[in-house]
């Protein structure tokens, strides 16, 4: 870490319903084993040496547009997009800018994210 900087991102924590469910749908798009809960706090990959995707139960739903999300690249877009709906998520619109093909998604609680052809 720079000396100028004030401190290093530790993970990406996301609001949710429901944990086990959002465990179930993230864990199964990215391909690894969500932790068990402690208390409103879940979390998926950080153990198998990624960036942690730290889930926190909250009591209300999603209202406004994400102001950040992720970016997932995938292999097969489309492929991708039927995955993840069988999963639970919804697709919410194809996109292209440039040279960029990507799909934007929900997750089952609506936080927006983007499987980006690879």
């Amino acid at each position: 870490m720079s000396e100028s900087a004030i401190g290093r991102l530790a993970g990406v924590c996301m609001d949710v319903s429901d944990l086990r469910r959002s465990a179930a749908f993230w864990g199964g798009l990215l391909g690894l084993e969500p932790e068990e809960p402690g208390g409103q706090y879940l979390s998926v990959g950080g153990h198998e040496g990624t960036t942690p995707l730290l889930l926190q139960q909250v009591p209300e739903d999603k209202s406004v547009k994400n102001r950040v999300h992720l970016d997932i690249v995938v292999g097969n877009l489309g492929a991708a997009v039927e995955q993840a709906v069988a999963l639970g998520g919804s697709k919410l619109r194809d996109m292209e800018e440039g040279d960029f093909l990507f799909t934007v998604m929900g997750d089952p609680d609506g936080n927006e994210f983007c499987l980006v052809q690879g």
